[in-house]
């Protein structure tokens, strides 16, 4: 796929406009809600501790309420994650980006991957909702991000996603295509941290992302605008 086929509103529903550093006031949230009314964009990618206040706020306007589990890190348990992701999903959340136990994935502890994995995606879609398991790839050699996307076949997962944007590295191009060749149409794949440019927005999509997650979704989308 490529952007330049595409009109604003469709380059604009590609986004998870996120809003999650610890640091964030009341002024911030107000903007960021603001931002997501005005755009258009897919989702609000936001921290669990908001998403009743963002259902909310963004009643009626079509954008989605995108909950953050487990994040950034994923050292949390398993049934931590689930029970963090059944509240989201209960205060209205309709998607869940949660981050799998990086460790476990280095040990290549498939078994527990798999069943962390089963029960997440079992809250969200036993409510209809969208579920998202994040990698960190960079952390990860290509082994370890092909077992990861081969368990998220055998699970259903809606999506793989690269990265939380809090570690030393985000998507890449070449990330992508790895995932894609795994998860071919079955699961979809998001495309987040260093998704800063147009540039980055376009190699991410050509090499197969279908979801963005990005805090600079408003002037990547101005730059699209304005190309």
């Amino acid at each position: 796929m490529k952007i330049d086929t595409m009109t604003s509103a469709q380059f604009a529903a590609l986004f998870d406009h996120s809003l999650l550093r610890p640091e964030n006031t009341r002024a911030d949230f107000a903007r960021h809600i603001q931002e997501c009314r005005q755009y258009g964009f897919y989702s609000a990618a936001i921290n669990t501790s908001h998403v009743a206040d963002y259902v909310r706020a963004l009643e009626g306007t079509g954008v989605k309420v995108g909950a953050a589990v487990g994040f950034p890190f994923g050292q949390a348990s398993a049934k931590a994650k689930e029970a963090e992701a059944r509240i989201a999903l209960e205060e209205g959340a309709h998607e869940v980006d949660y981050v799998l136990n990086i460790g476990k994935l280095l040990d290549a502890d498939g078994a527990y991957i798999e069943e962390e994995m089963k029960r997440i995606v079992a809250q969200c879609h036993d409510r209809d909702a969208v579920c998202k398991v994040i990698l960190e790839n960079c952390y990860l050699d290509k082994q370890a991000k092909v077992l990861a996307c081969e368990i998220a076949l055998r699970t259903g997962i809606d999506f793989v996603k690269t990265s939380t944007g809090f570690g030393p590295g985000g998507a890449t191009a070449e990330d992508v295509r790895i995932m894609k060749e795994v998860v071919g149409t079955r699961v979809k794949v998001k495309a987040a941290g260093a998704m800063r440019t147009l540039a980055d927005v376009a190699a991410a999509v050509e090499a197969g992302a279908e979801r963005i997650g990005s805090a600079f979704s408003v002037s990547i989308l101005q730059e699209f605008a304005g190309r």
